[in-house]
């Protein structure tokens, strides 16, 4: 995963981070220090990644039409009076 995203982003450093930390846990001739490793896994996985994550933000307006505007324009006169 780290060597797949961009070399400086935040994602690739926790992986790289989560990795090594795996790796200092890990022994495979021992599998109770699997379950360690695999928790720093999950941990690393299970955290959102905002920083390389689409943002959509919506911003519009809105012309009224012509025929809005002959529907409304009575309205407007009656008030008037």
């Amino acid at each position: 995963m780290a060597v797949t995203l961009p070399e400086k982003s935040q994602r690739g450093s926790d992986a790289v981070f989560a990795g090594n930390q795996m790796l200092n846990i890990l022994d495979m001739s021992d599998s109770s220090t699997w379950g360690p490793a695999l928790e720093v896994a999950q941990e690393f996985l299970s955290k959102p990644n905002p920083e390389t994550s689409h943002s959509l933000t919506a911003v519009g307006h809105c012309h009224i039409g012509f025929f809005l505007l002959i529907y409304l324009f009575p309205f407007f006169l009656k008030k008037k009076h």
